[in-house]
């Protein structure tokens, strides 16, 4: 299933924090990103966010990994849901108050729009960001 797979390629460049250079082969130009977390607040595109995540694993999360625990797609809707795991340590600066150096297991849904071309057109993110900050030893948003 050629879109399942590109979803996974993409997961992979952009939980491994290899940016939007290595993404973009997935996506298209303009794709589009949402979530309602509030640190994401005023990305919408996935450019920004796979730059994003790339600066804070370089940064804020240095050392930290990430599991893909499932996936699937339904073509009728063209939609890929990958359910991951972020294996996170607050180990550098970035984040809203010194290195915590506290883990954290957070777990989130990638839900990603795939056009007939095979690619990426929209991700949408959804994840417990309030428990996320708190595991983490971080003010709450």
């Amino acid at each position: 299933m050629e879109a399942l797979d590109t979803a996974q390629k993409f997961f992979h460049a952009c939980e491994s924090a290899q940016g939007w250079n290595e993404c973009r082969q997935y996506a298209e130009p303009d794709a589009q990103f949402h979530s309602p977390a509030g640190s994401y607040t005023g990305l919408t595109t996935l450019a920004a966010y796979c730059d994003q995540v790339a600066g804070a694993f370089a940064t804020t999360f240095r050392g930290s990994t990430y599991a893909l625990v499932a996936s699937g797609y339904d073509a009728d809707a063209g939609i890929a849901l990958l359910h991951g795991m972020s294996y996170a340590q607050h180990t550098g600066d970035g984040g809203p108050v010194p290195p915590t150096h506290k883990k954290a297991e957070i777990p989130f849904v990638y839900s990603i729009r795939i056009n007939s071309e095979n690619k990426i057109t929209r991700l949408e993110k959804l994840y417990d960001e309030s428990a996320s900050r708190e595991l983490l030893g971080w003010p709450a948003l």
